[in-house]
């Protein structure tokens, strides 16, 4: 099925005329809005702050989910929550919560949430910890559900992390018109939120190609022609087999003078194999009990054990060299 086709589909979104089988447009369909979650953040203040979309990639547990989304979602949700810190690019790993005094800790109301199990069942899971490079603006969120809430974690998306070719139909998901809004009761001084949110799709085909990044987007990353509405940095670009290609990184209008053709109406995506160099401190087990995951390996470990599906099989491809004393990575076709 072609993007195109699949940008069709997405406008049937929970229409009862699509035939629920197996490779169907509603199940794919039905898969994204399952696997693609808005992000929102929670000050100290009680104050629901929009932040973007994220889509999840393994669920090793009925509560738990990692979830890739953009590094500047997570900064712009810092910024939100904590407005007395300063700004700061990031290039190491970011605590959520956890013992390191260092790390970004929030407290039970401060905290980054994604929005799971669709308009029928949704939850909130929190956004535990999250892992990124300096490699990519790709950062792996560690999603968790209340343990008296709903398993509502059930759709996975694939990646093909291989590198894109000029001319793909792709099409960009995310969260349009991404708000929120919350009132305080001062009596019993709990707090009530509104979140409004639709998924959306965005056709286009790639036509620019960027190993080595741009101004505005220093890692590998291509140019599409999607038009993006805010509230969906994060989200994935997938093929017409709802493969991810890429993440939303951002409207290249924003900076004209980056020496790309024609950056009206298009947009920026972070290429997904730069993804597989995180490095987590996690330990995963099978349902035997067996270690799948050791902590301190990279994502393309989780590929090679199967606890994230890659059509691209990037523990394949990716090669690394000490360079100047410092390891650097490589995609070798």
């Amino acid at each position: 099925m072609s993007a195109f086709e699949l940008t069709c589909a997405a406008r049937w979104f929970g229409s009862d005329h699509l035939e629920q089988k197996p490779g169907s447009p509603a199940e794919l369909i039905a898969t994204l809005a399952r696997a693609v979650l808005p992000i929102v953040a929670i000050a100290g203040d009680g104050g629901w702050h929009a932040i973007g979309t994220c889509f999840v990639v393994a669920i090793p547990e009925p509560k738990k989910a990692f979830a890739l989304t953009a590094v500047h979602n997570l900064e712009y949700a810092k910024k939100c929550i904590r407005r007395d810190r300063p700004h700061y690019h990031p290039t190491t790993l970011l605590a959520f919560r956890g013992p390191d005094p260092d790390a970004f800790n929030l407290s039970e109301r401060e905290e980054i949430k994604a929005i799971a199990g669709g308009a029928q069942t949704p939850a909130l899971a929190t956004a535990a910890r999250a892992w990124w490079t300096e490699s990519s603006d790709i950062a792996l969120m560690l999603l968790e559900l209340p343990t008296d809430g709903n398993d509502v974690f059930d759709a996975v998306l694939r990646l093909d992390s291989r590198p894109v070719h000029e001319g793909l139909e792709v099409a960009a998901f995310g969260y349009s018109g991404l708000q929120t809004s919350s009132t305080q009761d001062y009596e019993t001084e709990r707090f009530t939120a509104r979140v409004g949110y639709g998924l959306v799709s965005k056709p286009g085909t790639v036509v620019e190609l960027h190993p080595s990044g741009l101004s505005i987007h220093k890692w590998p990353c291509f140019r599409v022609t999607c038009s993006l509405d805010s509230g969906m940095s994060g989200g994935p670009v997938t093929d017409g087999t709802l493969a991810v290609r890429g993440l939303v990184g951002g409207d290249m209008s924003t900076d004209p003078n980056d020496g790309s053709r024609g950056a009206g109406d298009h947009a920026i995506a972070g290429s997904i194999w730069p993804a597989m160099l995180i490095r987590t401190n996690v330990e995963i087990v099978d349902g035997k009990g067996n270690v799948q995951v050791a902590p301190d390996a990279r994502l393309f470990e989780w590929v090679r054990q199967g606890v994230i599906q890659d059509r691209g099989e990037a523990h394949m491809h990716i090669r690394s060299a000490l360079v100047a004393g410092s390891e650097r990575f490589w995609w070798e076709s």
